[in-house]
Formats: C-alpha cells, structure tokens, sequence
C-alpha cells in the first residue's frame, strides 16, 4: 500500500506536496515498514520491480485528481539509479507519466544517490530527460550514507531534504546547529529549496522557520 505524508510549505501557509511512502499490510492488518523489507528486496533484486509498481500506484491515484482537489501540486517518490537502464533511460517514468495523462510537475523524484561511478552517470542521464520534460528531483537524506557534497553540487535537484536523524541532532548538538545553519545559507544562496524531515514540536518548526527552512515535513503535521 501506499500512503501519503503531506508536506506543509511555509510561504503559502498550506500542503502543496506530499511523499509516498510504502508499506506491506500484513493478513492480520499489521504493517510491515520498509527498513523490514527494502533491503531484502535490494539483495534479492526485487528492488527494481517493487520501484516500478509503486510509481505506477502514485500515478494511478494522481490521475483520479483526489490529490490535486486537495491542493497538493506535486509527489515525491522515491528512485534509485538502479531503477534505470541504458538501453532505455527514464523509460517508465516517461511511460507512466504519458499512460496515465499527467502533467510531469506533479512528479517530483527523490533520488537515493549511489557510490557507483557507473550508475552516477546513469542517474545524471535519466535526470537530464526527465527534466527536460518538467519532472523535478530532490536529493533525499542529506546528510547521511553517500548524500555528500559530491551529490549536492553535481546532481541537477531542486530540492535537500534534510535526513530525519540530522534534523532531530539539529536540537541537541550546537555543532550541529551551526553546520546546519550554514548548509542553509549556501542550499538558499544556490536558489535550492530546503525541506526538513522529523519535525515533530511547535518548538522545532520554530527553528526550521527561523533557518528559513521552506518545506516542513513530520509528526507535527502528520504521521
């Protein structure tokens, strides 16, 4: 199944996105969250088609207009550079998108960055033909694993997001704070938008607004 976590944007004071987010219910209504089952379907390969069928189920909810009714204007959606192949780059999503009639912003595309020197160029190949056509990417979990400058300066995002444990060390670590506050200056002085995941308090949305923060996204708002 997929649900939709909303993300508030502070300039227009109301949700204009949300991420899909996918979980597995279980027969007994108990659901199983992705750090149980994404790494077992990146081992056994399955990765790639679980990638596909959730893209598809976002378009085919997107063109029903539920979300649009709601003032939501766009999706991210979680991709890889294994999702792509050489012989036919951003093949699906070019597909999907036309399949099912949808305006490409309405598409925006979390990229969860790899190592590999191969699959970079890849990615950085899908990304300019998706672009191309009005799809937007954002690079996610800033901050943590590969999401290094290498990613931020070189990969053509809109959009940072703020990994949740960063966010969540931004309120207990002053080292932090300051880090955090500087990569803001810089993110915003790039005219890149920021959106930072884990808020869960008045007090923390209070921070993120007072770094200038754009997007906010957590508990506070919804689960």
């Amino acid at each position: 199944r997929v649900y939709y976590q909303p993300i508030y944007n502070v300039s227009k004071g109301r949700f204009t996105s949300a991420e899909a987010l996918v979980r597995i219910e279980n027969e007994d209504g108990t659901m199983e969250m992705p750090a149980d089952f994404i790494p077992i379907a990146e081992e056994n390969g399955q990765i790639i088609a679980l990638g596909m069928r959730i893209f598809r189920k976002v378009c085919e909810f997107l063109a029903t207009g539920e979300l649009q009714k709601l003032g939501i204007e766009n999706v991210e959606i979680n991709v890889s550079a294994a999702q792509f192949d050489h012989e036919n780059p951003a093949g699906f999503v070019s597909e999907y998108i036309d399949e099912y009639n949808l305006d490409p912003s309405n598409i925006n595309l979390e990229i969860t960055e790899t190592a590999d020197n191969d699959l970079k160029h890849l990615l950085l190949l899908n990304m300019e033909k998706l672009i191309r056509i009005g799809v937007t990417f954002s690079l996610d979990d800033f901050g943590t694993g590969q999401s290094n400058l290498d990613y931020f300066v070189n990969l053509p995002v809109r959009n940072i997001k703020f990994d949740y444990k960063l966010t969540q060390a931004y309120f207990k670590n002053d080292k932090v704070k300051r880090i955090l506050a500087g990569m803001a200056d810089i993110m915003h002085s790039m005219d890149m938008k920021i959106i930072s995941e884990g808020i869960e308090t008045e007090e923390q949305l209070k921070a993120m607004l007072d770094i200038n923060i754009e997007y906010i996204q957590g508990f506070l708002f919804s689960k």
